[in-house]
């Protein structure tokens, strides 16, 4: 990679899909490469949804690329996609712990909402992510009242969960071949490594 950058390539070019060399290196956990393409790479490029390698290492659980990308002097911790979706949000939605400390102790904004008015506390306890959650309420600035446009605080959406669970349970128990698989874990989709 030294060679190629040495022989003047262009470090943020895209690809098809509008990624740089550091959105990929980002999202596979490439740690080696994503501190060579630190040295020159524009660590805020975003593809054209908005999606920074931020975004990406944060949705994948990449802890070590996450405090890579925040220890860059120029990395903002809290920038937007389309949604405006932090990768705050990213990481609250999809699990990843790790990732959800690292953002807080890099400054990023426990209360900032996406289009739908969620903040990253709303994701976490809707999908039963304890430890995210966890790692959200020691935050000094977490606003355990907040509200997202529906009204709805953390606590109304945990006991959602609650339900969901309780509702599959017995689905299972009393239905064993019939499945609802996204209820469960809907993020699983997106959120695979």
């Amino acid at each position: 990679m030294s060679t190629l950058l040495n022989q003047g390539v262009a470090i943020d070019q895209r690809d098809a899909s509008g990624h740089t060399a550091l959105h990929h290196a980002s999202s596979n956990g490439h740690d080696e490469a994503v501190a060579i393409l630190l040295s020159r790479a524009d660590p805020n490029a975003a593809t054209e949804d908005g999606l920074t390698a931020l975004h990406l290492a944060a949705k994948r659980g990449l802890d070590s690329i996450v405090a890579a990308l925040l220890a860059h002097k120029t990395t903002k911790a809290d920038p937007v996609n389309n949604q405006d979706e932090t990768p705050l949000h990213f990481a609250s939605y999809c699990n990843r712990p790790g990732c959800v400390r690292g953002l807080i102790g890099g400054a990023a904004d426990v209360n900032r909402t996406n289009k739908l008015g969620e903040y990253p506390q709303h994701l976490s306890a809707y999908h039963g992510h304890a430890e995210c959650m966890a790692a959200l309420v020691a935050s000094e600035k977490f606003e355990p009242d907040a509200r997202n446009a529906w009204g709805e605080t953390a606590l109304h959406l945990a006991g959602l969960t609650l339900w969901r669970w309780l509702l599959l349970e017995v689905s299972r128990l009393t239905f064993p071949v019939f499945r609802y698989p996204g209820l469960i874990n809907d993020a699983a989709f997106i959120c695979t490594r």
